[in-house]
């Protein structure tokens, strides 16, 4: 998210509001929730686990988790591929605490395939590349390819069921954000439009 989201509605924003500065800090989602609540950010962005009664959520968009493999993978002939087409194949992920990677671990047990991670990563460039170097495929949201658009890879949807996720901006609910932040917001939830790839 850092990287397919931010950068562009930074610009965007520091256009709008020459008189406020941005930091920006890329970190996992369990430690941006912590970081909200404990006050040191304003609102972090990502895809959070559960909703609590600590934070006040705004949704950005919904996608989808989509297969990615080299496009001479035998999966990448299946137009539909489901989640056993990929049991038992080698799975590069995300660490435990991102939301993804928690998406992740409840699809395969409800489609009752076992995970067992090859590579568990911190950074999608990473697993992006291990994928493209014939290592194994990953299930990331489709927007890994429009970061990373390397050439020989392919993204599919996988289903049914199809397993949706939203990105969200977060805050705390006990306090209120200020105009700079509601602004913020508004100009990420119509830059996330973007991300958005038909397949």
């Amino acid at each position: 998210m850092a990287a397919a989201l931010l950068p562009h509605v930074l610009r965007a924003f520091s256009e709008s509001a020459l008189e406020v500065k941005v930091g920006l800090i890329d970190k996992p989602v369990s430690v941006l929730h912590r970081l909200v609540l404990e006050e040191e950010l304003h609102l972090a962005i990502g895809t959070f686990s559960r909703p609590d009664s600590e934070t006040s959520r705004t949704r950005l968009i919904s996608d989808v988790l989509c297969l990615l493999c080299r496009t001479d993978h035998p999966t990448a002939k299946l137009n539909r591929p489901r989640w056993k087409d990929i049991s038992g194949l080698p799975l590069i992920t995300l660490q435990k605490g991102n939301g993804i990677r928690d998406l992740l671990e409840a699809a395969y047990a409800s489609a009752q395939i076992p995970f067992a991670p090859a590579f568990e990563l911190e950074q999608v460039s990473t697993i992006v590349s291990l994928v493209h170097a014939g290592f194994g495929i990953s299930v990331l949201p489709p927007y890994a390819l429009a970061v990373l658009p390397i050439l020989g890879l392919t993204a599919r949807p996988l289903g049914p069921p199809q397993i949706g996720r939203s990105i969200e901006a977060i805050y705390r609910a006990d306090r209120s954000l200020s105009p700079a932040a509601v602004q913020f917001i508004k100009i990420a939830r119509r830059l996330a439009g973007g991300l958005r790839k038909e397949f």
